[in-house]
């Protein structure tokens, strides 16, 4: 043994540890204080127990020890012809650390576990103390989010996210708004391309062009009494809502005066009238010359024989309403408005008498928006109310309308275009009624018009 430890400690060995050679002095109290160190450590563990005060040169002899041990790994890995990172940091060099690269989500679980760990969060414990748990878990996890946001920019970072969600919910906001407000300046829009779906409200026939040429039943081509030449303007219309087509007849008295009795072809039967009053259709008179002939009344240019007043309404004769004669709408004769005849709006015409049955423009029919000289202005538009069974299925969308904005100031002639459960088009066309208008114009006349209008159903 002293024979091995002499070989292993020979100035030979110790030179090619690269230790430098010490003095023979210093050998000898070197190898003395290693063998007093020897001895204090064999009393040490002999003792098994901790000493109260550790020897320094114990200390000393395990700090040369790992620095020899640095020494001889750093010299066994450098070999001829190759550079090597040490596998071992020298006191005081920079050694390159590699972190093992995890997901935010793994981070995050990691430490959530440290917390309920560190927190002694256990489950025998939330059956033994369930408000104690919660109040002890509450507790740990808000203060490991206090820990968080401290950290370096992460509250900026928090702040910065919620700043992008509220300035997105905002857009999307901003957004849905937009199409309500285009949606609602959309329905005020005419679209004439439309497709019918369905009929809620009866759509009555457009009234038929009045015939070309001079207005009247009288010979000439004049146009009414007035002494310049002018054409007349007018119409009217009637029925008793019969199955069978008006019948072919004499016309009553033409009379600029206001009607008493609507003529009829089949009169009833009075003995002895204590006030006799004929019938008569308001028309001027001087395009209307009297019939004497024993014949009923009817429609000079209907064919059917069968008595009959017509399909129309409002007493008279024909297919359109009042109680005058033929397919328009009033006291006088043929397509037209009011009283007299000629076709659209009442007028009085001049120029003498004038014949051929009527002509020019019937302003009494409805006008699509590219035949009037101005448009119909919408100046209201109430909401429709939301319904609470549509509330409840969550139905949205939208329900499109066609309707008549008339010369009289009525919302008419109403009809869907499309159409939403729950009662959704029926809360959309009881608006519609309400809407308030200015209505169109064509030659200086007022005249009914054709609009298509839309309302938006969302739920917010």
């Amino acid at each position: 043994m002293s024979e091995k430890k002499t070989h292993q400690d020979s100035p030979h060995a110790r030179r090619r540890r690269g230790v430098e050679l010490d003095p023979p002095d210093a050998f000898a109290r070197e190898s003395s204080a290693q063998q007093a160190s020897d001895e204090d450590l064999k009393a040490l563990l002999d003792g098994w127990q901790s000493p109260q005060v550790v020897p320094a040169s114990l200390d000393a002899r395990v700090l040369n020890s790992y620095r020899e041990l640095l020494k001889e790994k750093e010299m066994n890995l450098h070999r001829p012809g190759e550079t090597l990172a040490p596998q071992y940091a020298l006191p005081g060099e920079y050694q390159l650390t590699i972190l093992e690269e995890r997901g935010l989500l793994t981070r995050l679980l990691a430490e959530v576990r440290e917390t309920a760990h560190d927190a002694e969060l256990t489950r025998a414990e939330f059956r033994r103390d369930p408000f104690r748990f919660v109040r002890r878990m509450s507790a740990a996890y808000a203060a490991m989010a206090w820990r968080t946001l401290r950290q370096e920019n992460t509250a900026y970072g928090v702040l910065a996210a919620f700043v992008a969600v509220v300035t997105l919910a905002g857009a999307v906001a901003a957004f849905n708004n937009f199409q309500t407000t285009r949606g609602s300046l959309l329905a005020e829009r005419v679209n004439e391309n439309l497709i019918y779906l369905g009929r809620v409200t009866e759509i009555p026939k457009e009234q038929p062009k009045p015939d070309e040429g001079a207005a009247g039943m009288a010979k000439g081509a004049g146009g009414g009494a007035k002494a310049q030449q002018e054409r007349p303007g007018g119409g009217g219309g009637g029925g008793r809502l019969e199955d069978k087509p008006a019948v072919h007849g004499k016309l009553p008295q033409a009379t600029l005066d206001p009607q008493v009795l609507a003529p009829d072809p089949k009169p009833p039967t009075i003995r002895n009238p204590s006030l006799p009053t004929a019938a008569t259709i308001r028309a001027d008179p001087v395009l209307f010359p009297t019939d004497s002939r024993a014949i009923n009344y009817g429609d000079p240019k209907s064919k059917a024989t069968e008595l009959s007043s017509g399909s129309g309404s409002g007493g008279g004769i024909g297919e359109g309403t009042g109680g005058g004669v033929g397919a328009g709408s009033g006291t006088g004769y043929g397509p037209g408005v009011g009283y007299n005849t000629g076709g659209g709006a009442t007028n009085l015409g001049g120029g003498g008498p004038g014949g051929t049955g009527g002509g020019g423009v019937d302003y009494a029919r409805n006008f699509r928006v590219g035949e009037v000289t101005r448009r119909a202005q919408i100046t209201s538009k109430p909401e429709p109310l939301y319904t609470e069974e549509a509330r409840r299925n969550q139905v949205t969308g939208t329900v499109r309308l066609r309707l008549v904005l008339s010369a009289s100031g009525q919302v008419t002639n109403i009809t869907p275009l499309t159409k939403l459960p729950d009662g959704l088009t029926e809360k959309a066309i009881e608006a519609a009624r309400k809407i308030g208008f200015t209505p169109a114009e064509k030659d200086g006349r007022k005249v009914s018009q054709y609009v298509t209008i839309e309302y938006n159903f969302n739920i917010y």
